[in-house]
Order: C-alpha cells, then sequence, then structure tokens
C-alpha cells in the first residue's frame, strides 16, 4: 500500500518534508513502486522499476 505523507493543517511548501519522505515506495519480487503524485478521486503516478 501507497500513501502520501504530510503535517495536519500544513500546506507541502511549509511541513518540511522531502519528496522521499512524503511519497512511500514499496518492493514486490525484483519491482520497486514509488509514488509520485496523488491527486484525491482523480489521479495517482507511479514509477515501476525493475530491480537489478
Amino acid at each position: 500500500m501507497l500513501s502520501v505523507h504530510g503535517v495536519s493543517g500544513y500546506p507541502k511548501s511549509r511541513d518540511g518534508r522531502s519528496k522521499e519522505d512524503r511519497y512511500d515506495s514499496e518492493g514486490w519480487m525484483e519491482y520497486e513502486f514509488k509514488l509520485k503524485g496523488f491527486n484525491y478521486d482523480q489521479s495517482i503516478e507511479i514509477i515501476v522499476s525493475k530491480q537489478k
């Protein structure tokens, strides 16, 4: 399960989190799934890469 993390009441620009800290990544077998963007009820951006 991939999630977006932030600080309640603060916009992304002021909550002090880096992109790596804000968006989860998850491994499955030889693949890595990285969440790169999330727009509730509209879209998500995920990067899928095969690990060597």
